[in-house]
This record gives structure tokens, sequence and C-alpha cells, in this order.
């Protein structure tokens, strides 16, 4: 692993005796397989899931893939075996913290990236990650960690109710509807929540937020953004992974959307 500095002070009254050397001090990274794949809903003995657990010090965060006001997203590249289907990587909803930079959506203490694999037979085999992520309290440290694993014929049982709370947000029952209206993305307004929701999506290079507040309809949420569809790759289409986010005193509820957009 290797940890090194950002050029991102957050607090200019931190003296630089109190920054870590190495993210090590602040982020302990750990990486199991474990049999099936709950958060996807595959439990067959063709299934595994990766965890890649990081464990934080206190009052240090690390990222969402929408980070907000600042900050990067986790990056997981995954070389699998020839014959291996790797799916897309699962984190949890989010959590909004507070910074002197402005809100950020990440995670505090300790999260579970999940990334679901099918191999197609039980025989051991080898798998190698590569993880890029960012953590961050007074000052950033960015980590960099490529790591080949032994992948057993036979895998431990994980924490299937656990895995499954990771990926609540993703469930079928939390999906809501949405469809592009020219510049504005319309995302259905779930039953039983009030209040003006948070939206958050996966970054793309070619669209983003725009700047008008949304506009409350009948039967959902409109969001202005900025489509730069000049940016559009050329042949693969373009998915927009989002979530809409409730939060009042009592909590919050967090629902997924996917919609398309044509270039």
């Amino acid at each position: 692993m290797l940890g090194e500095f950002m050029a991102l002070g957050l607090s200019g009254s931190v003296a630089d005796e109190s920054i870590p050397l190495s993210i090590a001090e602040v982020c302990r990274v750990q990486p199991t397989f474990v049999a099936g794949a709950p958060a996807v809903g595959r439990m067959t003995t063709r299934d595994l899931t990766l965890i890649i657990e990081l464990e934080l010090e206190e009052d240090w965060h690390t990222y969402w893939w929408d980070a907000g006001s600042w900050g990067a997203p986790p990056r997981i590249q995954i070389s699998a075996p020839e014959g291996w289907q790797v799916g897309p990587t699962i984190l949890p909803a989010p959590e909004c913290i507070s910074t002197e930079l402005g809100p950020v959506y990440g995670y505090h203490k300790s999260v579970r990236f999940q990334v679901p694999l099918r191999r197609p037979d039980a025989s051991p085999a080898e798998l190698t990650y590569q993880l890029d992520w960012l953590v961050c309290k007074e000052a950033c440290l960015l980590g960099m960690q490529s790591n080949t694993l032994s992948v057993p014929a036979q895998l431990p049982i994980g924490r299937f109710q656990d895995l499954q709370q990771d990926a609540n947000h993703l469930a079928p029952a939390r999906r809501l509807r949405s469809k592009l209206h020219g510049e504005s993305l319309w995302v259905e307004h779930p039953v039983g929540c009030v209040g003006q929701p948070k939206l958050l999506f996966r970054p793309l290079d070619a669209v983003s937020l725009g700047q008008a507040d949304p506009v409350k309809q009948a039967d959902g949420w409109a969001f202005p953004l900025e489509i730069r569809r000049q940016d559009f790759p050329e042949a693969s289409p373009v998915t927009l992974h989002g979530l809409l986010i409730f939060s009042d005193d009592e909590g919050r509820e967090t629902y997924a959307f996917s919609t398309s957009l044509e270039k």
C-alpha cells in the first residue's frame, strides 16, 4: 500500500507534525471473500463476494461515488480469471458529513465495498484488485493498493444480513422510476416521504447537476441537469445511476434510480 499527501489542507491551524505520515496510520484495509452474493440476490455455489472493508480512525472519513462539495470517490478495478463475471461495486448509502468546505457524502468509522462475482466452477483461483481511495480530516491522504488474493474452492459464509443491509437502498422495492425530459431529470416521489430530497448520482464527465432548485410535481421531482451530449462516448450507452435522499429529525430514507441518457 502506498500513502501520500494531497495538496489540500482543510484547516490552516493544523500543524504539519499532526498529520500522519502514512494512510496506514488512519485507515486499515481488510479484503476477504465470502460465499454467495446476497447483495444482488445470488446464492448459487458459483457466486461469491469480494469484500474490501476500510476501518478508519476517529474523525477521519472517506467518500461515496458523489463526494459532494469536494473530495474524490473510490476507484476499484478487478482483474479476474477468464470465464469469471464481475458485477458492479456496491457501496452502502452514504452519510452527509459537515466540513469547513461544505457538506460531503461518505463514511466514518468503517465501510464495506462489495464486488459480486460469479465463477464458472469452484476451482481455486487468483484475483487481483486495484483500490484507490481518499481519506480526510484536517488534511487528506490518498491510498493506493494493489493486491492479488487466492480464492479457495470452499469459501466461508458471510454475514448475509449485514451484506444485504448495505445494499437495501438498491433493492427493487427502493428503486424509483425516473426519466429524462429535455434537460431535466424526473424522479418519482416515494409514498410516505415528505420534504425536498437531495439528489446524488455517480459522476459522469458529460453530466452535472444544474444550479436551479428542483421543481415538485404531482408525482415526482424535476431536477435540472447540465448535459454535454458532445462528450458522450460514441458506442456505449450512457446511464445515470443515483440516489434520492430524504432526511428529517426522525431519520433518513434513501432510494435508488437509474436512467438512460440518449445522445
